[in-house]
């Protein structure tokens, strides 16, 4: 690992590129390595895990020949609203011949279906501009869209859609057979057309969809994990963030921080520096009673970006699950339990049902709060966890 201290700027929760991108380097030359050998791609990992930052510092990097059409799946309600991002071709961009081809196409095949849905086709530079889908039938859209999808192989694009299993959880929430009939398309383009995609999902898509009994619709899919940063890593990213701010960091006030951000999360370290920056009396910090005054504020209630993990729980679980999970965090807080010691803890609130439990730390894993190894469940972030026993332990 390169051990230089390099200016890193500090945007917590965003996605970054470039200059601003950290580690991953290994995991960036995998990825080459298998959407060359034509493999279709699952990115699964808890929020704030870095998936979208990895996958658009793929592309701009343009480690390989292939170009990418993101689209980010986030708060998109419907198949329709799906087609509508779609069709904004400027998504994909420099492939002015990729574009005109198009067009030949569709005047060579004499697509009235398709025409009929798009009202407007034009093309101008590089660019492509196109109206909305009309009012039609959700599939009909979709098979109209396949004969861009018929280029892509040709152009090497990869299709990437983000946060892919909150769309099909909503579109199972409305229309079960739509989430399906969705699932079942996308394989047809990987499989009849030779469409390669990366798909990403923040709720485990592996988990999200074995709940609904959808998950051999991915079958032929390879799952590519992201892992947490090393220690000496973490180490050298917060050096880095802090340098950007002209802040250095180092005797035992760094000795204070090492414990703080061990597990290697860019979001939580991310968080520090944040809190660091805005909070330190002076450029060089070298005081334990300094950084852990800071380390305080940042772990306190009015920190939105920590204290929005415990209001998220009222979102996605009923009030029996969500009294469950504040009953597993806040024992988890201060240790590292296997599912055996966690069940005697929340089991009677879940009648004794273990599945049931199973399923709400897996939900937990999920959305990020917790890590599992080795059947053991730990916070993902001592920082989360300091912040859920400061302010959860009546819950204990």
């Amino acid at each position: 690992m390169n051990n230089e201290i390099k200016s890193i700027k500090i945007i917590p929760g965003q996605p970054v590129e470039g200059d601003d991108f950290f580690g991953r380097e290994k995991e960036l030359e995998l990825l080459k390595e298998k959407l060359s050998n034509g493999l279709n791609i699952i990115i699964p990992g808890p929020r704030r895990w870095g998936k979208t930052s990895f996958v658009k510092e793929f592309f701009r990097r343009k480690i390989s020949v292939f170009k990418d059409c993101y689209i980010n799946l986030h708060e998109t309600p419907s198949i329709k609203s799906f087609c509508d991002l779609f069709i904004d071709m400027r998504r994909i961009t420099d492939l002015k011949s990729f574009i005109l081809e198009i067009k030949e196409k569709f005047i060579k095949k004499n697509w009235n279906s398709l025409m009929d849905l798009i009202p407007e086709l034009k093309t101008k530079d590089v660019e492509i501009k196109i109206g909305k889908f009309k009012e039609k039938d959700n599939f009909e859209q979709l098979n109209a869209l396949t004969v861009i999808f018929e280029l892509f192989p040709k152009y090497k694009v990869i299709l990437v859609l983000d946060e892919i299993s909150d769309f099909i959880i909503e579109l199972e929430k409305k229309n079960k057979d739509e989430a399906i009939n969705f699932l079942k398309w996308l394989r047809v383009l990987r499989q009849d057309l030779n469409v390669q995609m990366i798909l990403t999902g923040s709720v485990n898509i592996t988990s999200a969809l074995q709940k609904l009994k959808l998950e051999s619709l991915i079958g032929d899919m390879y799952l590519f994990k992201l892992k947490p940063l090393k220690q000496d890593e973490s180490n050298l990213f917060l050096k880095s963030l802090l340098k950007s701010k002209e802040i250095e960091i180092k005797g035992e006030a760094f000795d204070f921080c090492i414990p703080k951000i061990q597990n290697g999360v860019h979001y939580f370290i991310q968080l520090f520096a944040d809190e660091i920056s805005i909070n330190c009396q002076n450029k060089i910090i070298e005081s334990k009673e300094e950084i852990s005054q800071i380390y305080n504020d940042l772990i306190d209630v009015s920190r939105a970006s920590i204290s929005d993990f415990k209001t998220r729980l009222t979102r996605y679980l009923t009030d029996t699950e969500e009294k469950a999970a504040k009953k597993i965090l806040v024992n988890l807080a201060d240790n590292t339990l296997i599912f055996d010691d966690i069940f005697p803890l929340a089991g009677s609130i879940l009648s004794d049902d273990k599945q049931h439990l199973a399923d709400i730390l897996q939900r937990l894993c999920d959305e990020g709060y917790l890590i599992e190894k080795n059947n053991k469940y730990s916070f993902i972030s001592p920082i989360l966890a300091d912040y859920w026993l400061k302010h959860c332990f009546h819950e204990k």
